[in-house]
């Protein structure tokens, strides 16, 4: 069996590699990752699979880093404002056509059995690809990890609009999405957005429901836990089939988790830490240009880290701090949290170190998802302000968008305070609706794979 794994965001890279190598040792599987360049710098992944002996193969042709942005003219155009969107649209359509037709030309060429992506993020160029693979009749599977779906892709463009919607505006985008429901917002996506939109539909990639922003309708959807199986059953047609696989992240959590005592107490020893002392794992908040633009974004972005550091630091109970950064976030972070005596940064798993730890620091991350599995309290340092509903405080996770109020959260944890105490309970309480008993979610995604490329049938 042939694989292809299709990565574009450096985040659901581990998640892949993990089943990856799991079906190279095990199903003496041929794997070749496809890496799409479009929207990051993904050199660090396909130095990874070299070192591994897997191939990868580049989608598109890497992009400077100042241009890793939506596609924009890069030339100045002397012509007048309606003539310069004409010639916008037109490069954009060539972009998105040429981005299907070369991926169809690939997929022919390669003759896999498969196609696996992670449902982690949107990408505005992943409708294309997928529609290559259908028409190559080749089966799509979507990793356990994430869960974009068509409400969350609709939210997340109302939240990112930037221009007030005009009536023809409001009109292309209902016709566009005519299976959806329009977000009450001002606001709609930039033009050039509702021009890509437009040629999804024009190329036949556009979202359908009940599924996600890829395209399609499933026969088998995978789901890491019994929340994640509830959260489908809403979305998806009561035809759709839905497995309860676990995660490769999972199985990584759930296996260090079981073996707490030693790996925790090497961990402490690594950074010359007392083993009394106490561990909060941190995913630090990685910087987001889309909500944050240009270079006073930056400057914000850095200003809250600094603060946030600060405030990790005047904690004066004995506390280790393991930061783990973001795979898309450069290590300059580091530099932030410089003479921190308290504050440590590893290399490790993030999910190893949710493991190891009293409570968890993340910012709107799914990684919450694995805290909560193993009854971890869990502050959700929302710095962006997305004010997502999906943790609340009934599952153990405190949200919290305000330094001060960070910082008083912050204090009651470290010293085990009444909200510590109520958010462990609560994490307790709900763990087994988020957790997999059972190190086998490789295995049982193996067999399930092999059953879609039998039988054609598309699997997310």
């Amino acid at each position: 069996m042939r694989v292809l794994f299709l990565v574009s965001v450096a985040s659901e890279f581990p998640v892949q590699l993990e089943l990856a190598i799991y079906l190279q040792q095990t199903q003496k599987t041929e794997v070749i990752f496809l890496v799409n360049f479009v929207a990051h710098d993904l050199s660090l992944v396909c130095e990874q699979c070299h070192a591994r002996g897997i191939s990868a193969i580049f989608l598109f042709k890497p992009q400077p880093r100042q241009n890793l942005r939506y596609p924009k003219l890069q030339r100045r155009i002397t012509y007048s404002r309606f003539f310069g969107r004409v010639v916008f649209a037109l490069n954009l359509f060539r972009k998105c056509w040429t981005i299907q037709k070369s991926t169809e030309t690939l997929f022919a060429k390669l003759g896999a059995d498969i196609l696996v992506v992670s449902n982690n993020k949107v990408n505005f160029f992943h409708p294309f690809i997928f529609r290559a693979a259908e028409l190559q009749r080749l089966p799509v599977v979507f990793l356990p990890f994430g869960y974009e779906t068509s409400a969350s892709y609709r939210d997340k463009l109302g939240r990112t609009s930037t221009e007030r919607s005009t009536l023809i505006r409001r009109l292309v985008f209902r016709a566009v999405f005519r299976q959806w429901d329009l977000p009450d917002v001002e606001h709609l996506p930039p033009s050039e957005l509702i021009a890509h939109l437009f040629y999804m539909a024009l190329l036949g990639a556009y979202p359908s429901k009940p599924l996600s922003p890829y395209g399609g309708n499933a026969n088998i959807v995978l789901a890491e836990s019994r929340f994640m199986r509830d959260i489908y059953k809403t979305l998806c047609s009561r035809h759709t089939r839905i497995e309860i696989t676990g995660s490769p992240n999972g199985d990584i959590a759930l296996r260090a988790f079981r073996n707490c005592g030693a790996l925790r107490s090497a961990l402490l020893s690594r950074y010359s830490k007392s083993s009394e002392s106490s561990v909060v794992a941190i995913s630090v908040p990685q910087y987001m240009p889309t909500y944050w633009p240009g270079p006073n974004g930056i400057k914000k972005y850095y200003d809250t880290l600094h603060l946030f550091f600060s405030d990790l630091h005047s904690v004066s109970i004995d506390v280790v701090f393991i930061c783990s950064i973001h795979p898309r976030s450069g290590i300059d972070i580091v530099t932030a949290a410089a003479g921190y005596d308290n504050i440590v940064f590893v290399a490790d798993s993030v999910y190893e170190l949710i493991a190891l730890c009293d409570f968890y620091i993340a910012c709107e991350s799914s990684t919450i998802r694995t805290a909560i599995a193993l009854g971890k309290p869990t502050i959700n340092y929302d710095i962006y302000n997305f004010c997502f509903d999906t943790f609340s405080s009934s599952y153990g996770v405190l949200g919290v968008t305000d330094h001060l109020k960070f910082r008083e959260i912050l204090q009651d944890f470290c010293s085990r305070g009444s909200r510590f105490q109520r958010a462990s309970s609560s994490a307790s309480q709900v763990s087994h609706l988020f957790a997999q008993s059972q190190l086998n979610a490789c295995a049982d995604i193996t067999r399930i794979l092999r059953l879609c490329a039998k039988n054609k049938v598309l699997i997310v």
